[in-house]
């Protein structure tokens, strides 16, 4: 099975207090949901946790057996900058890490294929711990084949349910955990109490007061009485604990930052040629700045005119990129396409930047990715440079019956819009009910399962040889307009079975219709 390592960091939100208030870190400290005196305890110390301070209590009622707890609050924005330093730590380690909303300070980072960078699970795993460490925080690390396995390795469970949340939760340093096996996971896992992986209290509760504390106690449990007896919840953290899913995850939300460059030239500017030359030395200077891994995603130029106007542009490369000739392109590509009616006296230039997916890429920074000239990316990019991004779309069935509005032509920057999985099958499914329904049958022989009816119509049709209608049976007529949207042309075909030597009907049908124009009988084809 792939190996999959949990980096929790414990008492996450006090860990951000304690590096941002660095006085308070040998005190008794709490973080609070918010800044009153009954606000909750979402986060504690080691030193609260030794004076009885829990999750949940009201701040009021801490200081009445702990008046000596410092509080304070911690904002989501210090929260989001923490991740984003751990982010661009674990993602120098692996390629793919995730994160849960409901459990902030928890990780997991995927330590599959490493074989040849590290000579045991417990060096990857002593290694991240180290670079958590490095960065100043503590944190467990547990290197295993499951979500659900390691983060309980993490979490404090214990070896059994009395242990609650003190069983080394916290350490001076990072330490690390490896399971050599999936048994030794799952054993570890039976021990370990269900407290951790319980958001409902009521839950919690509940199997409290049946003497349920361990997951290895709940999977004595009948599953057929799960759901019925002990909720949607229980029911989830049961099939978990039994292997047949695990603990949801999401890929770390990429990081989104907007670094502005704004530049004033002495004499103002005339002509694209001068113009973009001072944009392309303000490019060059922003993408040397530019963080590892981090590449633009969007340009948006700022030109400030004489007599107070202003131009605008925005430009998007066809895929994120850090290649400045490939954007001074798009800019110049804009930009000769443009006529400005006054000199530009300042230059503002702003690059959304985001993070990617790590590649290999990545190991050798200094490299420049290979790629060649027939693979077409550029091209989009370059037409919507060129012509505007309004030129530059897809096209989308839509819901019509001319066949000139079939399709619809959408611009790049409109989202996709995708119907629901089960409305595109159950329209399949009346689609082909509907072919089914009005298929013509065989007119030539018996109904039978192993008999097919193939339609063969010719590109022009054939005009009958004879003058009248050959010996056989006749079926029709059937009514078909062809081209009802533009015109009302009118046809009506007709089946005909010729009869083969002694009187019996052949097996393949004419199809056939009357010219008035003409007067005869022309075949479109055959069935």
């Amino acid at each position: 099975m792939a190996r999959t390592a949990c980096c929790n960091i414990v008492e996450f939100p006090v860990q951000v207090l304690a590096q941002r208030m660095p006085q308070l870190r040998d005190l008794p400290l709490v973080v609070l949901a918010q800044e009153t005196p009954h606000a909750p305890v979402i986060g504690y110390s080691a030193k609260a946790f030794e004076l009885g301070v829990r999750h949940g209590m009201r701040y009021s009622a801490v200081l009445e057996f702990a008046p000596q707890v410092q509080a304070a609050t911690v904002s989501q924005a210090e929260l989001d900058e923490v991740h984003e330093r751990l982010y661009a730590v674990l993602q120098t380690l692996s390629d793919e890490v995730l994160q849960t909303r409901n459990n902030p300070g928890v990780f997991w980072v995927n330590a599959g294929g490493f074989k040849l960078l590290y000579a045991t699970a417990q060096e990857f795993a002593e290694r991240l711990a180290g670079e958590i460490s490095r960065l100043g925080f503590r944190a467990r690390i547990a290197a295993g084949f499951t979500r659900f396995g390691t983060y309980l390795a993490t979490a404090g469970a214990g070896a059994t349910a009395g242990a609650g949340n003190a069983g080394g939760s916290f350490t001076p340093e990072s330490v690390a955990t490896v399971f050599r096996s999936i048994a030794q996971e799952r054993r570890l896992v039976h021990r370990c109490a269900l407290r951790p992986v319980l958001r409902s209290d009521r839950a919690a509760t509940r199997l409290t007061r049946l003497g349920i504390n361990t997951v290895g106690e709940l999977l004595l449990l009948p599953r057929s009485e799960i759901r019925s007896r002990l909720g949607e919840e229980v029911e989830r953290l049961y099939l978990t604990a039994l292997g047949e899913r695990d603990l949801p995850a999401e890929p770390l939300e990429r990081s989104h930052r907007t670094p502005v460059a704004r530049r004033s030239p002495e004499q103002a500017l005339v002509g694209s040629e001068q113009i973009l030359e001072v944009i392309q030395e303000m490019l060059s200077s922003e993408l040397r700045r530019v963080r590892r891994g981090e590449q633009v995603a969007e340009i948006r130029l700022t030109l400030e005119l004489e007599r107070g106007e202003e131009h605008r542009e925005q430009l998007r490369p066809a895929h994120p990129t850090e290649r400045c000739e490939l954007l001074m392109r798009l800019l110049r590509l804009r930009l000769e396409s443009r006529r400005l009616e006054h000199p530009v006296r300042a230059v503002e230039l702003a690059l959304d930047l985001r993070r990617e997916r790590a590649r290999q890429s990545m190991l050798f920074p200094d490299l420049e990715p290979q790629r060649t000239e027939h693979t077409g990316e550029s091209l989009p990019a370059d037409l919507g440079a060129r012509f505007g991004d309004e030129v530059v779309g897809r096209l989308e069935p839509s819901a019509h019956q001319l066949p000139e509005r079939r399709v619809r032509f959408v611009a790049q920057s409109e989202p996709l819009s995708r119907p629901a999985a089960h409305e595109r099958e159950n329209a399949h499914e009346r689609e082909n009910a509907n072919e089914r329904e009005n298929a013509p049958q065989d007119l030539g022989a018996p109904q039978h399962e192993s008999v097919q009816v193939v339609r063969r119509a010719f590109l022009t049709p054939q005009r009958l040889k004879s003058r009248g209608v050959p010996a056989g049976a006749l079926f029709g007529p059937y009514a078909l307009s062809y081209g009802w949207w533009e015109s009302s042309e009118r046809r009506l075909y007709y089946y005909l079975v010729p009869e083969a030597s002694s009187g019996v009907l052949a097996l393949t049908a004419v199809w056939l219709y009357y010219d008035l124009e003409h007067a005869c009988w022309m075949v479109q084809g055959t069935v």
